[in-house]
């Protein structure tokens, strides 16, 4: 008799163990999403790299995850909508984004972070034999950036506009990074600009064949950019970073992040950061500016709050602080 109702117990604890949600039991595991939509950048650009790794390691834990192109404004306007699971975008992006300033047409305020992945240096480069040498001498000159809703596109917009500029002073030619180092080659333009990781293969191999100088942002215009917007970061091109660049050169950087909607649900980010941070070292491969991130890097997302999935994950797992800046 005590055995069969022994049995009989056993059978009720079984049966409620199966009867409890999944997400439940594993809620320290996380939900895994039903697919990802990853949004990057322009061809040729690093994020488009950078997010066919993201995607891979997605598609390796069991969930299916596609890399799509896109730019840092226009990924904060998709992931707002939930047009897409997740985007890349920089740091700069977010806060303008909150104000519904331009290019935004209108308030965008359910992006938040997942992780921060690499810095980006804001390149302003120019043929050496183009006699520009500084910001303000690129007034009227034929000149290379990237489509409007892109973060280059916005970030170029700023840094012009501390030096006395807009875009209406130049002869502005839209594209990618691809299209921007050649209009350079062929001298079609002065130069281009270009808000990415360095070194940016695709200017490495630019400036292989073409002399280039990369034009200083002071530490002034530095502190201005700043205020306009708290994703720059005042920084330093280490020398060496490309061919003919013997010296060090001043300038900004706004950090690449990747974001998602609020509303997605908690245990779905949690996964996805979990996922992330376990795959590491293939996210490091991912390029040359990313080798040494640590998960302290990757929960230090400025520009926006973190997602309350993604701050449980870091904080569960690596202690409660992890997140400040």
């Amino acid at each position: 008799m005590k055995n069969a109702f022994k049995k009989l117990v056993i059978s009720i604890i079984v049966i409620l163990f199966l009867l409890i949600p999944s997400n439940f039991v594993f809620a320290n595991q996380g939900s895994a999403p039903h697919s990802i939509t990853l949004l990057t950048g322009v061809a040729g650009g690093s994020w488009a790299g950078i997010g066919a790794v993201i995607s891979e390691i997605f598609r390796n834990a069991g969930v299916k995850s596609s890399g799509e192109s896109g730019g840092g404004a226009s990924n904060v306007i998709m992931v707002d909508r939930m047009d897409a699971e997740l985007g890349m975008c920089a740091t700069t992006d977010p806060p303008v984004a909150r104000k519904g300033e331009a290019p935004y047409e209108e308030k965008h305020t359910d992006v938040t972070g997942v992780c921060m992945l690499f810095q980006n240096f804001v390149h302003i480069m120019v043929r050496e034999d183009s006699g520009v040498t500084s910001i303000e001498q690129l007034k009227g000159k034929e000149f290379a950036s990237q489509p409007v809703g892109t973060s280059t596109q916005a970030v170029f917009s700023d840094v012009l506009s501390v030096y006395g500029l807009s875009e209406n002073d130049l002869k502005i030619t839209r594209g990618g990074q691809t299209e921007g180092a050649a209009l350079v080659k062929d001298k079609h333009v002065v130069g281009f600009t270009a808000t990415t990781a360095a070194p940016s293969g695709t200017l490495l191999e630019m400036a292989q064949f073409t002399p280039i100088k990369i034009l200083t942002i002071s530490s002034e215009k530095a502190k201005e950019l700043s205020e306009i917007n708290d994703g720059y970061v005042e920084t330093i091109l280490p020398a060496k970073t490309y061919p003919g660049q013997d010296e060090p050169i001043t300038g900004v950087r706004a950090d690449t992040i990747l974001i998602v909607n609020r509303n997605m649900p908690e245990e779905e980010v949690y996964w996805i950061t979990k996922t992330l941070v376990e795959n590491l070292e293939m996210l490091q491969s991912a390029h040359s500016t990313m080798r040494n991130l640590t998960v302290e890097e990757m929960a230090k997302v400025g520009g926006v709050e973190l997602h309350p999935g993604a701050r449980r994950y870091y904080e569960e797992n690596f202690g409660v602080g992890i997140c400040d800046n």
